[in-house]
C-alpha cells in the first residue's frame, strides 16, 4: 500500500518528534544535585562568582537557608564560625568546610564524613598525615568583577593592601608623585584611594601600569595566592609581589618578585620604561587566571573532588 504525500510528511514528523523526546528523556529526568552552601554574611566577589559557576554545571544550590542539609545532598561551608557544629547536625552525604584560618581544625568528635579544603600546602599536609580527608584548594578570582577589557591607564604604580598589614615601605614611596596607595586604614596624608564597590576597585586596577602588594615573611599570606595579586592578575596588570611559593607555583616569573626597597625601586624603573613589555606580562598573568585561578575553574575542580568521592566512598552493606 503507497503512502499518500501528506500522509508521508505526518510519518516523518512523527519519526523526528519521537527521537526529540528520547533524546532529550534522560535530561528531563535527571535529577540535579542539591548543595546547600553557607556563608560568613554578605559574600565576597569570590564567593559569588564560586557560587555562580557551581549553579552553571548543574548544582540545584541552596544558599544560605536556616535549614540543615538532608540526605543525599552535599554541603559547603565557607569560612563560616559556626560550620563545626553545624556539620554534627547535618544529614548530607559529604560535609565540605572551606577556611583560610591558618591554624589546623579542631576535628575531634566530627562522626560525619567531613572535607577540609584549604589555600595552605603545610595544612593540607598536615590533615593528610592524620588521615583526614582533604584538598589543596581556592576560590579563586570572579572575572565577572576583575577583568581587563580596556588598555587606558591613568596610574603608573599603585599599592594595593590595607595600612593593618604594616607595609614597611610605605612611608618611602609615600614620597614618590608617581605611586598611589588603594585600600583602608591609611593615614589621611597618604590619600590612599578607597573604591566603595567591587566595579570602582576593578576601574583602578584597569588603569593602573603596576600594582604593588606585600606579604611579611612566613605570614599565612605568603604562603597562598593574595586576593589582591589574584584581582590585579585578572586585570590583566602586572603584579609586583614579595617572595611567595604558592605565586611561584601558579603564575611562574610572570609576578615580578621585590625582597627590598632598593630591589623593588630599581624593578619599578625598569619596567616603567618598558611600557609594551609591561602591557605583554599583564596580559599573560590574566590568561594564566583565566586557565588556572577564575571561579569557573575552581567550580569544576570542586564537583570533580565531589564525584570522586562519591564514587570512592565505601558502600553500605547488604542485608
Amino acid at each position: 500500500m503507497k503512502l499518500q504525500a501528506g500522509h508521508k510528511t505526518l510519518l516523518v514528523l512523527a519519526v523526528l518528534l519521537t527521537a526529540v523526546v528520547l533524546c532529550t528523556l534522560p535530561f528531563r529526568v535527571l535529577k540535579q544535585e542539591t548543595l546547600y552552601v553557607y556563608t560568613k554574611g554578605q559574600f565576597s566577589s569570590a564567593e559569588a562568582g564560586f557560587i555562580d559557576e557551581l549553579k552553571r554545571l548543574g548544582f540545584a544550590v541552596k544558599l544560605n537557608v536556616k535549614e540543615l542539609p538532608k540526605p543525599q545532598t552535599a554541603a559547603l561551608w565557607l569560612d563560616t564560625p559556626n560550620a563545626m557544629e553545624e556539620m554534627k547536625k547535618s544529614q548530607a552525604e559529604v560535609n565540605f568546610i572551606y577556611t583560610t584560618a591558618y591554624y589546623p581544625l579542631p576535628l575531634a568528635g566530627q562522626t560525619k564524613a567531613l572535607v577540609v579544603l584549604t589555600p595552605y600546602r603545610e595544612l593540607y599536609e598536615h590533615y593528610v598525615r592524620f588521615n583526614q580527608k582533604t584538598a589543596l584548594f581556592s576560590l579563586g578570582i570572579n572575572l565577572k568583577d576583575f577583568y581587563n577589557k580596556e588598555d587606558k591607564k591613568i596610574y603608573t604604580a599603585l599599592y594595593y593592601g590595607d595600612n593593618n598589614k604594616v607595609f614597611p615601605y610605605a612611608e618611602a614611596l609615600k614620597q614618590k608623585k608617581d605611586i598611589r596607595f588603594m585600600g583602608d586604614f591609611w593615614p589621611a596624608s597618604f590619600e590612599a584611594l578607597q573604591p566603595k564597590t567591587q566595579k570602582q576597585k576593578a576601574d583602578i586596577l584597569n588603569q593602573t601600569d603596576i600594582v604593588i602588594v606585600y606579604n611579611a615573611p612566613a605570614s599565612p599570606q605568603s604562603k597562598t595566592i593574595p586576593t589582591e595579586l589574584a584581582e590585579a592578575a585578572g586585570c590583566a596588570t602586572l603584579v609586583f609581589s614579595t617572595p611567595n611559593s604558592a605565586v611561584s607555583k601558579l603564575y611562574g616569573n610572570t609576578v615580578i618578585t621585590y625582597d627590598t626597597l632598593p630591589d623593588l625601586e630599581e624593578k619599578l624603573a625598569y619596567y616603567l620604561n618598558k611600557r609594551q613589555q609591561t602591557k605583554h606580562i599583564g596580559r599573560t598573568l590574566q590568561k594564566i587566571t583565566i586557565e588556572k585561578y577564575s571561579s569557573a575553574v575552581t567550580a569544576k575542580r570542586f564537583k570533580e573532588i565531589l564525584n570522586w568521592l562519591k564514587q570512592n566512598s565505601p558502600k553500605p552493606a547488604l542485608r
